[in-house]
């Protein structure tokens, strides 16, 4: 019997090597790698463009070197270990030494002319992509610093993202369950980049949503989200809508707000709601058990939040802050969602919406306020705070 064909010099260490090992480099990396005195090579896609420096050109012709030479059974075998060291990479260990190998393994696929965004988002442990087996794998319930870095670079790596793995990774986040990772990944361009019109709409910095989910140890089936919207008016008009999504009893949910449309079916249903005017809707994703609820959603006046800095500033919204005797508090806006008799279904029902509660505001006079300009329930900063309070259905 033949013995097995021996893997090339240069192919990926085993993981049991990984802490004494690094994945060996053409030459001029080695020398860049030198260079920068150990430091992470930076992250980039797995087909990064040249630049004129005579380093990249030096890169570029290594790369057409090595091609040009290595025999597809090498190519092959050098893709089998990277994938198996992969698998074990996700298994879990020291965030800090798994970068330091996905870096090896990115210049390595480089120099083989392999796609390692290809890797990582085929489905090839146990019908998942190595990317939802490391979040699965993470043992923090509150992710550390370093914890998010590992996530930022694995995703990178494997970036752009197609719909399948990122639903993937939502899929993930849902079986771990962990809200606070979910929302830490959803701030990653890789894994939720902004669309065009977002990016015009909100510049250079952009304001992150927060959305902060309380769960109540006394009782399994109440909990509470809390969320708090910048820019809140002007995405409002501009786009239209607001969505945000999070994780909570073991399920996967999207909030919205909207701005109703002519014929808007295909987002809030049978709902009748007046062109132009607000309505709410609550979701539970796929991947979801069905539920039954009760809901309320809250938006206090922003004076029972305080003031915002930039009222600091003013005298005259100074003198209307909740410290002056005269200072009046609107009552809180109320908005009750509920599934009534039924379950809400993920994906049943017509265009999917089984899953869906919608309820029209323009009957609600305070609530239609929310589009007017300085609404008392809109921070001077354009900020909305928001609360929605959730009880699910005993027979869930």
């Amino acid at each position: 019997m033949q013995d097995p064909p021996a893997l090339p010099q240069d192919a990926p260490p085993s993981y049991d090597t990984l802490e004494t090992q690094s994945l060996p480099l053409p030459q001029d990396e080695k020398a860049e790698r030198s260079r920068r005195s150990g430091e992470l090579h930076p992250l980039a896609s797995s087909s990064p463009q040249p630049s004129p420096s005579s380093d990249s050109k030096s890169h570029a012709a290594s790369s057409a070197w090595w091609s040009s030479w290595v025999e597809p059974p090498a190519v092959k075998e050098v893709r089998k270990t990277i994938v198996g060291l992969l698998h074990d990479l996700v298994r879990g260990g020291d965030a800090e030494c798994i970068l330091a190998v996905l870096d090896s393994c990115a210049g390595t696929c480089r120099s083989y002319g392999i796609s390692l965004s290809s890797i990582l988002q085929e489905r090839s442990a146990a019908g998942h992509t190595p990317l939802y087996w490391a979040v699965v794998n993470r043992p923090h319930l509150v992710p550390s610093a370093q914890d998010m870095e590992y996530f930022r670079a694995i995703l990178t790596y494997a970036a752009p993202l197609s719909t399948a793995t990122v639903e993937d990774v939502r899929l993930a986040c849902l079986h771990s369950p962990n809200n606070v990772l979910f929302q830490g990944l959803g701030r990653i361009p890789a894994f939720s980049p902004l669309s065009e019109q977002e990016k015009l709409i909100m510049g250079q910095t952009v304001p992150l949503d927060e959305v902060d989910v309380q769960d109540f140890e006394a009782d399994l089936l109440h909990f509470s989200v809390r969320f708090k919207i910048p820019m809140f008016q002007k995405r409002m008009r501009i786009a239209g809508d607001v969505t945000l999504e999070f994780i909570a009893t073991g399920r996967l949910w999207q909030f919205s707000i909207l701005v109703a449309r002519q014929n808007d079916y295909d987002r809030l249903g049978n709902l009748k709601v007046t062109p132009g005017r607000l309505a709410v809707k609550l979701t539970l994703l796929p991947g979801s058990p069905p539920t039954g609820l009760v809901s309320t959603l809250v938006i206090e006046d922003r004076a029972a939040h305080g003031v915002s800095p930039s009222a600091a500033s003013s005298p005259e919204l100074s003198s209307k802050s909740p410290s002056s005797p005269s200072a009046a508090v609107n009552p809180p806006i109320q908005v009750q969602l509920q599934s009534g008799k039924k379950q809400l279904v993920p994906g049943s029902g017509s265009w999917g919406l089984g899953g869906m509660i919608a309820v029209s505001l323009e009957s609600n006079d305070q609530a239609n306020t929310l589009q007017i300009d300085r609404c008392p329930y809109v921070g001077n900063d354009d900020t909305l705070i928001a609360s929605l309070n959730v009880m699910l259905d005993a027979a869930s």
